[in-house]
Formats: structure tokens, sequence, C-alpha cells
């Protein structure tokens, strides 16, 4: 699969958010966002005065994004997420 423009293909991870070892929170007890890893990415958000500008983002990367974003889509029998790029609220280190 190949995201167009500023999406970015997600597989979403199941269980508990590590807040930090402040409270552990299992997903989907609270409206907490989904925690992800990027599998694919477009090649860029198109510049009105041409080009691209690369996304912030790579394949392998773990992210947290918005629990509304995007549209989830059925690829080899897996279960993805694609959103924009503007979706994703951070990446995980």
């Amino acid at each position: 699969m190949r995201p167009m423009n500023d999406h970015v293909c997600i597989r979403k991870e199941r269980g508990e958010i590590d807040t930090g070892g402040l409270v552990k929170v299992v997903e989907g007890t609270v409206q907490a966002p989904f925690r992800g890893v990027v599998v694919a990415v477009g090649p860029g958000k198109d510049l009105a005065k041409g080009g691209r500008r690369p996304l912030g983002v790579a394949p392998g990367d773990r992210v947290f994004f918005a629990r509304y974003a995007g549209a989830p889509v059925m690829h080899n029998g897996e279960e993805l997420q694609l959103v924009r790029e503007d979706n994703i609220l951070a990446v995980i280190e």
C-alpha cells in the first residue's frame, strides 16, 4: 500500500497505555489517543509554491494519533488506519 500526499498508514497497537509510571490506563476505558506503528507514508504535502514538504514520520515509527482521525481500511487481511500527518500527535521515542 502506498498512501497519497500527506497520508500515513498505521497499524494500531492494543493494550495498556503507559503514562510514564503515573497511571496505567487500559485502552478503551478512557478517551485516550490511539497508539500504533507507521507502516507506510505518502510522498508529502503539496506546497502552494510547488514541490512537497516531506513527512515527519517514517515506517517503523511508533506514534500516538487522534482517536477519531482518518479511515479504517483492510489490506491483506490486516486492519489499518489511514490518517493525515496532522492527526499524528506524537512520535514515541
